[in-house]
């Protein structure tokens, strides 16, 4: 959030209700994500056993990658994914590198 805002400490203090554990676990009934909080995914494990497979599996994820100007080669390997069935991994892949590198050598 922006320090510059007029309301700085009001979306602090909306931030920190909206990751209680209570506020993800109500999240998680009404559109069904995992809570992001530890705390609340043993209670979500409790509510939704038949999805504790997923929550034990959480330390595998990894975050999107966030790196500036990185939209277009993100763009174009979501295209290329969707030819996978008939393509070749290896090319995709290889070019997705490429495409990020070429970024991420821009920004350094």
């Amino acid at each position: 959030m922006p320090k510059q805002q007029s309301n700085l400490a009001g979306a602090v203090d909306l931030v920190k209700f909206l990751t209680t554990s209570q506020q993800e676990m109500t999240f998680a009934k009404g559109f069904g994500v995992i809570p992001s909080l530890n705390t609340a995914q043993a209670q979500y494990v409790k509510t939704y056993p038949q999805y504790a497979t997923f929550v034990q599996e959480l330390s595998y994820a990894h975050p999107d990658i966030a790196i500036a100007g990185s939209t277009q080669a993100l763009s174009a390997f979501d295209s290329a994914l969707q030819q996978l069935a008939s393509g070749n991994p290896a090319s995709i892949l290889n070019t997705a590198q490429q495409n990020l590198q070429a970024v991420i050598n821009q920004g350094a």
